[in-house]
């Protein structure tokens, strides 16, 4: 079975580095809500959700670690 790693967006999402655009408004509450569609259409395609524990919250992420997902990387 494939395992998918997650974590919650940040409570500092807004807070985040911008190296290209222009800041805007973050809604949290919106992020929350994609976060957890995101989750659940990965759980509804028979893949194992593994909550990524101990991470300190960040504010960085990029589009490419955003999707960066490889079957049988974690054991």
């Amino acid at each position: 079975m494939a395992r998918l790693l997650v974590r919650a967006p940040s409570p500092l999402l807004a807070d985040g580095e911008l190296t290209h655009l222009d800041r805007v408004p973050v809604d949290a509450e919106l992020a929350h809500r994609q976060w957890l569609g995101y989750v659940e259409a990965y759980r509804a395609r028979g893949w194992e959700i593994v909550p990524a524990r101990g991470i300190r919250a960040t504010t960085i992420c990029t589009a490419a670690a955003a999707g960066a997902v490889r079957r049988g990387a974690l054991p």
